[in-house]
């Protein structure tokens, strides 16, 4: 069995992996929310394809903030955590 360190260094621990939302809320944003990614694309491809193009790339360009967002809280957040462990050990 690896341990976490090793985890970590084999690139092994990858915490956004886990990160799957189950409440139905969630699901249901999803669902609406990919319906009407897909109308729009359709309605685009009748109008002009290029527009089609571009917002594809608009939704992929979306996806890329949302990656490095996910670093920044995932950081800002095990940052906490080590300060609140630090906190615990200190001498009151």
């Amino acid at each position: 069995m690896n341990s976490i360190l090793e985890d970590l260094y084999l690139g092994n621990l990858r915490p956004s992996d886990q990160v799957n939302p189950q409440c139905r809320e969630y699901r249901e944003i999803r669902e609406k929310r990919s319906e009407k990614i897909n109308l729009v694309m359709e309605g685009l491809n009748e109008i002009e394809p290029a527009l089609k193009k571009e917002f594809i790339e608009i939704v992929d360009m979306e996806g890329d903030e949302d990656y490095y967002e996910m670093i920044e809280a995932f950081t800002a957040g095990f940052r906490l955590g080590a300060r609140m462990m630090l906190s615990a050990l200190e001498d009151t």
